[in-house]
């Protein structure tokens, strides 16, 4: 397995690391930092984030901010398998489709982490804030995927 190959789940994983200290306002931007990450690998490169990872990074993130075991893993996994059947109709290159699927997706996912962790306020903030930070990062990791990934 070439070291490329597992550059996605590394910056979906990191996420979580750096995304933990990140706060604005006070109010955190996790879980939707985490999205950003996952939504973009999904649609564009699904080939390199297999379902496994996706169920341990869930397991890593609910046992780093202590939620319910499993909580993060079965919607990243539900999530999976939604957006690689949408995958079709979203283009990076179109922008605004793609910013706007992610803020559907991050709400409707944000919603659902909500509701299992009573977490309403702060989670309605993290989606604001992420929303505000999702052009920057996936321009970056569309640069990042161009740039190295491409040949994976």
């Amino acid at each position: 397995m070439k070291f490329s190959k597992v550059i996605p789940i590394l910056t979906i994983f990191f996420s979580i690391l750096f995304g933990g200290y990140l706060t604005l306002g006070g109010q955190p931007l996790l879980p939707s930092f985490l999205l950003i990450f996952a939504f973009y690998w999904i649609i564009c490169r699904p080939d390199l984030v297999p379902i496994w990872s996706l169920f341990l990074i869930g397991i890593f993130y609910d046992v780093l901010m202590m939620h319910p075991i499993g909580l993060t893993s079965t919607l990243l996994i539900i999530s999976y398998f939604v957006l690689v059947r949408i995958r079709h109709i979203l283009k990076p290159d179109k922008f605004y489709l793609f910013w706007g699927s992610y803020a559907v997706y991050s709400l409707s996912y944000l919603s659902l982490y909500a509701l299992f962790t009573f977490t309403f306020i702060p989670s309605l903030m993290s989606w604001i804030l992420a929303l505000c930070l999702y052009p920057l990062v996936s321009w970056s990791l569309s640069n990042f995927q161009i740039r190295f990934l491409s040949h994976a």
